[in-house]
C-alpha cells in the first residue's frame, strides 16, 4: 500500500518509502531511492524528508 500511495504523490507514504530504503527496512537497502523518495517528499512540503535529504547529500 505504501508503494501505491508514494507512486501517487502522497508526501507521507514517499517519506515512509525513502526511511525504508535509506535503513534497509524490510528491504534491501539503497540510498539512491532513499534520496529519490526523500525529494519527491520534500517536494509534497514534508519538512522531516528535507531534512534527511539535505543529511544524505552533504
Amino acid at each position: 500500500m505504501v508503494y501505491k500511495s508514494g507512486g501517487q504523490g502522497n508526501a507521507e507514504a514517499q517519506y515512509r518509502l525513502a526511511v525504508m530504503h535509506d535503513k534497509g527496512d524490510g528491504i534491501e537497502q539503497n540510498r539512491s531511492l532513499a534520496k529519490k523518495y526523500y525529494q519527491q517528499a520534500c517536494d509534497g512540503d514534508s519538512q522531516e524528508a528535507c531534512s534527511k535529504l539535505k543529511q544524505l547529500t552533504e
